[in-house]
C-alpha cells in the first residue's frame, strides 16, 4: 500500500484543498519560495519553466480560493513576489 492509494489520497486531496481555501497567501508564498529556492539551487538555467509553474500553481490556487469567497471573488495576485 503507497503512501497515496485508496482512501489516503481523497483525504489527502481534501486537506490540500482545505488548506488552501483557509490560507491562500501562505501557500503562494510557499510556492514562490520554492520556486526561487529551485531557481538559485539551478543558477537560473530553469527560470522561464518555474516562472510558468509559479504562474500556474497561483492561477490554480485562485480558483480554488474563489470557491470559498464571498461572490466569488479572491484577493490573490497571481503576479505576488515575497520580500
Amino acid at each position: 500500500m503507497g503512501l497515496f492509494s485508496g482512501r489516503s489520497r481523497g483525504a489527502l486531496a481534501a486537506k490540500a484543498i482545505s488548506l488552501i481555501r483557509n490560507n491562500p497567501g501562505k501557500v503562494m508564498n510557499g510556492i514562490v519560495k520554492a520556486g526561487d529556492f529551485a531557481n538559485k539551487r539551478t543558477h537560473g538555467k530553469y527560470s522561464h519553466q518555474i516562472t510558468g509553474v509559479q504562474s500556474k500553481a497561483a492561477k490554480a490556487i485562485d480558483s480554488v480560493a474563489r470557491k470559498n469567497g464571498p461572490g466569488g471573488t479572491s484577493s490573490i495576485d497571481p503576479t505576488y513576489r515575497p520580500k
